[in-house]
């Protein structure tokens, strides 16, 4: 996998290619061969180093060279969606995560598939990113771990009562259901072990809330993805919940959503996020720059002042040629 997304890099003209065409190709190629590998196994954390690693070179450089001191923001902000300060470049872990979440999801949501009685590998966090997406909306029980899902009040058992779950072998955790739990309080016939303070509490909140519980025997369960509108699994809606937690960029849809060309909206991106090569940036990387800005002679040169003036010179045309009938009269070369 790796060697064949090296054989995709445009060595030759990667340096010639615009930052914005390096872009391109690397959301639409580089980061694209891996998918289908990433669907049915998780891809090793070397490879998606290499891979990641390949793709930052030829974004700030254009070629497999080194980098030292070319990448203008840090590749873990790149792989940020546009909404979270990023360029949408994937993030292959959380993309695998995302995938690998969706065999999880037709194994729960489809049961008449030849293989939905297999097990399934699936890394841990995997696994607790899949239980804490789905909800349960309960009929006869029978699809519906007792102890994993989230089936009583939108809630797991070891989100109210955690102490109680620690216990519960994990062989009766595994397959106890919904129908056979309640039956004559058959759950607690899982519970080994010492019983703590903590475990006792536990106990007697889950049988307080278990008094309310009403099965159908003629309605199935319906597992729903609770991150949908329609309640059904979405691989990009998946991948941008595990993007939650980092910061939200308020003015993306300014940026990304206009009609300016690529290499417009990166200038841009790069400019909100103060990584352009002026002077005051210049200086404090202890390079020469000049104190004050070179256009207006007066004030330091940072990216809001050029900026600002270069609205304000806009603005000044217009009025100019507002005045002037549609003409802007040429200024005299000074010998």
């Amino acid at each position: 996998m790796v060697d064949a997304v090296e054989k995709r890099l445009p060595a030759c003209v990667g340096p010639l290619m615009a930052r914005s065409g390096r872009l391109v190709w690397i959301k639409s190629m580089l980061m694209a061969m891996p998918i289908f590998a990433m669907m049915a196994n998780k891809l090793p954390a070397w490879a998606r180093a290499e891979i990641g690693a390949m793709c930052r070179r030829f974004l700030w450089a254009g070629s497999d060279q080194s980098i030292r001191g070319k990448c203008l923001v840090a590749w873990p902000v790149v792989t940020r969606p546009m909404m979270f300060e990023g360029l949408g470049v994937p993030d292959l872990k959380l993309l695998n995560h995302a995938l690998q979440s969706r065999w999880l999801w037709l194994q729960r949501a489809s049961e008449d598939r030849i293989w939905s009685g297999l097990p399934i590998s699936a890394a841990s966090e995997v696994r607790e990113f899949f239980e804490a997406s789905i909800t349960v909306s309960v009929g006869n029980g029978r699809r519906t771990l007792f102890w994993r899902d989230r089936w009583l009040d939108g809630q797991a058992i070891k989100d109210f009562a955690p102490a109680l779950v620690t216990v519960i072998p994990r062989r009766i955790a595994k397959t106890l259901t919904v129908a056979e739990g309640p039956e004559d309080r058959a759950w607690t016939g899982g519970i080994v072990g010492g019983l703590t303070v903590a475990v006792l509490e536990d106990y007697v909140a889950l049988w307080a809330k278990l008094d309310n519980v009403a099965l159908l025997d003629n309605v199935e369960d319906k597992v729903i993805w609770q991150w949908t509108a329609d309640g059904q699994y979405s691989t990009k809606l998946a991948y941008l919940m595990l993007h939650q937690g980092s910061s939200v960029f308020s003015g993306h849809e300014l940026i990304w959503k206009s009609w300016l060309p690529l290499r417009v909206k990166l200038f841009l991106w790069l400019a909100v996020r103060r990584r352009l090569w002026t002077s005051d940036r210049r200086r404090r990387h202890g390079l020469d720059a000049r104190e004050t800005c070179f256009l207006c002679d007066d004030a330091p040169e940072t990216i809001d002042h050029l900026l600002s003036l270069g609205q304000l010179e806009l603005s000044g045309s217009a009025h100019k040629k507002h005045l002037t009938g549609g003409r802007i009269p040429e200024m005299p070369c000074k010998p």
